[in-house]
Parts: C-alpha cells; structure tokens; sequence
C-alpha cells in the first residue's frame, strides 16, 4: 500500500529488489523465510490515456509543413521542423529512434529505414517508408550530419526537442500531445487501413 500510487511496472521493480534481499537473507541465514512471496501489486495510479492525432490535425501539420515558427529560437531559429513530426506519425518510430536514426540506415531507393534495436531486441526493425514522407527524409539527407535529423550539423536529443519544438509547436496549433502519441496514431491509422495484425505488432 505504502507504494500503491506508482505505476505497475515501477512496483514491479520494487518486489524484484524485495526478492533480491529476501534471497540473500535466506542464504545467510538471516532470516528464516521469504515474505515477498506474499507481497501483492495494487496500482492506484490511472493508465495514461493516449491521444492520437486527429486525421484533421495531420492535415494541419502538412498544411504548415514550411512553416517557421515565432517561439523558435537558439539552434532551431528559422528552421522547418514539422516534417519530423510528420516522420514519427507516418512511421510509427518512438522519438529516440528517429533521433538516432544515421544516413547509412535510410534506403531511400528500396524505401526502407533499417531502425537499430534501441528498447527491446524487436525494436531492430525494418519501416517502409511511406510515399508522402519521401521529400522529408530527402530532404534532411541533405544536412551535415551522420544523423538523419539533425541541427547544425549535431546530433538533436529528446528533451531538447520536446521541450523547444514539439511541445510549443502542438501549443501553436491547439493541440495537446506528447511525442509518444505520433507512434499511436500511425498504430491507429494502419489498423483502421486493416493493416495485417502481425505485420503490425
């Protein structure tokens, strides 16, 4: 209970230290039996709900694709950034994967991105790219970089890009989201397209 306000998989861990302890106090004979065994999870904490982008609001981001916004400012100054959002919805790549993702992994051609397993072994994978996103992956192959996006030459992170673009960006237009939910609306699309399930998973 005194636990029971964290997410699921953070009291997951919090019982794997339990077991840990239990089975080191077992061995040397410190204690005489193994109380986690009994320990049971209850998360108070609600599921985050996930908020898809609306088929009007990509319509919006295509729309305004050349746009440069008034907040932007430091090393994205004047650039055009809403291609990226675009390449998370039309892919499906979580934001860490597209902002590791190097020139040699891209096969424009054979339209096809090799992503490097980065969370879990599955997540090596191949993504076919979609026809309208062409222009946007050829046209960040063009930067100075090994990364296929990248600012000035540098490799861009997460927290940089969150916070000094995507979140400002989706304030600009109305729109309340969080990178993750780009990876939830190519998911909702494709199923809606009967996309094949395991092709899918």
């Amino acid at each position: 209970n005194a636990h029971s306000d964290l997410s699921e998989s953070s009291q997951k861990n919090i019982l794997k230290l339990f077991h840990i302890m239990y089975k080191y106090c077992l061995e040397n004979d410190i204690c005489e039996k193994d109380y986690s065994r009994f320990v049971q999870l209850r998360s108070e904490q609600e599921k985050e709900i996930k908020h898809p982008f609306t088929r009007e609001e990509v319509h919006i981001l295509w729309e305004n694709i050349d746009t440069v916004f008034p907040f932007q400012t430091g090393d994205i100054k004047g650039r055009k950034m809403i291609g990226w959002i675009l390449f998370m919805i039309y892919t499906g790549v979580r934001i860490g994967e597209m902002l590791n993702i190097k020139k040699e992994d891209v096969h424009l051609e054979e339209r096809y991105i090799h992503i490097p397993g980065t969370k879990t072994q599955s997540a090596d994978r191949i993504i076919p790219i979609h026809r309208k996103i062409e222009s946007i992956i050829s046209a960040n192959l063009e930067n100075d970089s090994e990364y296929l996006f990248s600012i000035k030459g540098k490799k861009t992170y997460d927290g940089y890009f969150r916070l000094n673009f995507f979140y400002p960006a989706c304030s600009y237009f109305g729109m309340q989201h969080k990178p993750h939910e780009c990876r939830h609306t190519f998911i909702s699309f494709a199923a809606a397209s009967k996309m094949d399930q395991v092709l899918l998973k």
